[in-house]
């Protein structure tokens, strides 16, 4: 939603609009001002607020995505390489004049609501007359349902309406839509560099390592869905620096509880958290630089020898931050030089295969059916490379579907493709 005006209103025009309805915010500008954007109104129990906060995702997905896609039946999109601080990828262009690219962020398409489908076996993986259903996919069928409790095989999925995601779709009836991703690319990386055991054996043994975090936090007897659920956010908000605050704002949790959840983390995972400190230290008698894996340096001395505390704080989080996210956006690199030295080449690119978008550790392209196992089974080796320092191999999770909008996991056993449950 991000913090700037609501929709095309000023912000004094909706803050009379708010007075009048009886709402005030609660917070006020440096001029005394009542705070309206869309972030203080989401935290605002009132219809009139939150209905403020509607109509704002509704004009930006109208201004900032449709009237875009539909300028043109297919587009090309620009990616930045190298403008980003951590050295993640961007989107969009920012030359005017340059008509070759849509002026787009591709990387940050709104993203639908869940739902949920039932997933019924059709046919052979590799039948083409049986894939060629719109609502089919590697032999099995999706159909909308409520809820999981509604099918005996249940899967997760998009809901089809205001689903932008799905004007990405394949050029044809005989192609896939595929999106790889990297498995918990970040915290692997972390767990590996850092050598934390908790992590490490979750990943050695393929377990699920938000279900290790929290067995280690709460205790075998005290574990359950919430209990892992609580890891899990801890996994992925404090892993770069953040507190309390951070956690409540990620979760919308009580900020009490949130203390707690922090406190139990660490103590749960002393060695990664002693990793970070010792990276910092480093950093800080380096110069104020810190490498990524392979060794791309990001200056921080300014930060790091700041009088400010706030933007110290900012160069320590910076630190672990490059090394493990600037790590991730040098496989990424990595990775599409293979493809297109290995893949594309390879398998004929625009004929049978096309790159369509990378969203950070996720890579998303259309594949002809025919060539789809062979595709898949290179990019897969293509990503699933062990990087410097580290004891395992990266892991992907699959996506198959006929647009970015409506795609669904699978899983390769023993030579067959299977959804995901949910």
């Amino acid at each position: 939603m991000g913090s700037g005006h609501l929709c095309h209103n000023s912000r004094p025009e909706i803050g009379r609009f708010l007075k009048k309805a009886g709402v005030d915010t609660g917070e006020k500008t440096k001029t005394g001002q009542m705070k309206t954007s869309a972030d203080v109104l989401a935290k605002v129990d009132h219809p009139a607020a939150q209905d403020l906060v509607k109509r704002a995702k509704l004009v930006k997905a109208k201004t900032s995505y449709i009237e875009k896609l539909a300028k043109s039946d297919w587009t090309r999109f620009n990616f930045k390489i190298y403008d980003t601080a951590t050295g993640r990828f961007a989107s969009g262009s920012s030359d005017d004049d340059n008509s070759y690219y849509l002026k787009f962020n591709a990387q940050n398409i709104t993203k639908p609501k869940a739902c949920f489908y039932a997933a019924e076996k059709v046919g052979d993986w590799d039948d083409a007359d049986v894939n060629r259903d719109a609502s089919t996919f590697l032999g099995w069928k999706f159909v909308p349902i409520d809820s999981p409790q509604d099918a005996e095989y249940a899967v997760e999925g998009y809901a089809p309406d205001r689903n932008i995601r799905r004007a990405l779709r394949v050029p044809a009836d005989d192609w896939y839509f595929v999106s790889m991703d990297f498995a918990q690319e970040e915290l692997m990386l972390a767990a590996m560099l850092s050598r934390e055991p908790v992590l490490m054996e979750a990943f050695r043994h393929y377990e699920d390592s938000h279900r290790a975090v929290a067995l280690e936090m709460f205790g075998k007897e005290n574990y359950n869905r919430d209990a892992r659920k609580k890891g899990k956010i801890a996994n992925f908000a404090l892993l770069f620096g953040g507190n309390k605050w951070t956690l409540a704002a990620s979760s919308g949790l009580p900020v009490d509880e949130c203390e707690e959840i922090y406190e139990r983390y660490w103590k749960s995972l002393k060695v990664l958290r002693t990793w970070k400190k010792k990276r910092v230290a480093e950093a800080f008698n380096s110069g104020g630089t810190a490498y990524t894996i392979y060794q791309r340096p990001r200056r921080l001395k300014h930060w790091l020898t700041h009088s400010s505390p706030q933007k110290r704080s900012y160069g320590e989080r910076s630190v672990v931050s490059h090394i493990i996210q600037g790590s991730s956006g040098d496989i990424m690199r990595i990775c599409l030089v293979r493809f297109f030295k290995e893949i594309w080449a390879n398998f004929g690119r625009n004929e049978n295969v096309r790159f369509v978008n990378a969203v950070h550790d996720e890579v998303d392209f259309v594949v002809r059916q025919n060539c789809f196992d062979d595709v898949y089974a290179a990019t897969k080796k293509a990503m699933e490379l062990t990087p410097p320092g580290c004891e395992l191999a990266l892991r992907t999770s699959l996506e198959v579907g006929n647009s970015y909008g409506y795609m669904f996991e699978f899983e390769k056993i023993e030579g067959e493709y299977r959804p995901v449950r949910a």
